[in-house]
């Protein structure tokens, strides 16, 4: 059985709850007793709250799955993640990868959430953008695209929050992957329709 198989299953286990995907569907495409689930999964490895959680996959609609770090789930279109070390992101990398791994650092002061970042901090003390560019052609592109609309970000405005350390949420987010990759490994029954 190769590492990437989608549907790994441990020698002898019971196979007849365990969804597959087929060669010409994509990994959020999922059939299991005649129903294809066509959303994207979105696992979230951001420490939130559960009232977050729910306004989020609320705000994300029918067309996306959202699932916590914390769940079972074996493939994700989609993994958010804090900002987080590098090692962090190529373990995210490694759990899911099929998932594009995305680096959020957000703010929400309705819902407490402060989960900040470097970007976040030069911003704060003054940065009124952030740009990173894969080549000089994509910086000077941004930077015409900026000239012309001259508007700020009222963001940037913002006072100073509370933020958890990188090292305090690279072990957070890995302690969960870890736990989440030993659950997908146990030979448990798994849901019916989890990806």
């Amino acid at each position: 059985m190769s590492s990437d198989d989608t549907n790994a299953v441990q020698p002898g286990a019971d196979r007849s709850n365990v969804p597959s995907v087929p060669a010409d569907r994509g990994p959020g495409q999922v059939e299991s007793g005649g129903l294809v689930d066509k959303r994207s999964v979105v696992v979230a490895a951001l420490p939130l709250k559960k009232k977050a959680r729910a306004a989020l996959e609320a705000l994300l609609g029918e067309r996306f799955l959202l699932r916590d770090i914390r769940d079972t789930v074996y493939n994700a279109d989609i993994v958010l993640a804090p900002a987080v070390s590098p090692q962090t992101i190529t373990a995210l990398k490694e759990a899911f990868p099929s998932a594009r791994v995305i680096v959020v650092e957000l703010e929400d002061w309705n819902f407490g959430i402060t989960l900040g970042g470097p970007v976040t901090r030069a911003r704060r003390a003054g940065a009124d953008d952030y740009v990173t560019a894969s080549s000089l052609e994509r910086l000077s592109g941004y930077l015409h695209r900026a000239a012309a609309d001259e508007q700020t970000d009222p963001a940037a405005a913002e006072g100073p929050a509370s933020e958890l350390g990188e090292s305090t949420m690279n072990d957070l987010v890995i302690k969960e992957l870890g736990a989440a990759v030993a659950r997908r490994a146990s030979p448990v029954e798994r849901p019916r329709f989890s990806h």
